[in-house]
């Protein structure tokens, strides 16, 4: 088996919390979180398919900058922060 190839890359780490009351229960609210691309929701919808129109909000406001999808040309600055947002930088690796 060949070996695998790895590249290391920053992106995005920012943490984002948002409360979103029920359509149906207005005595009900979910809490949706996001962390670089792990998402939670406590809604039915992500309980039981990991997946609701919360996240998909979310990941639309998100920054979710990525050095390995940076088509704008931003680059990591020597205080390892975020160019989309500011935000705190991770660095992660991943086989190619």
């Amino acid at each position: 088996m060949p070996d695998l190839i790895t590249t290391s890359f920053w992106r995005c780490d920012r943490s984002y919390r948002r409360e979103f009351p029920s359509s149906s229960d207005t005595k009900t609210t979910y809490v949706a979180t996001l962390q670089g691309l792990s998402a939670h929701c406590t809604c039915p919808g992500w309980q039981y398919h990991e997946r609701c129109k919360h996240i998909t909000i979310m990941m639309k406001q998100a920054c979710l900058w990525n050095e390995l999808w940076n088509a704008k040309g931003m680059e990591v600055t020597d205080d390892r922060r975020c160019p989309g947002c500011g935000g705190e930088l991770a660095s992660f690796s991943e086989a190619v």
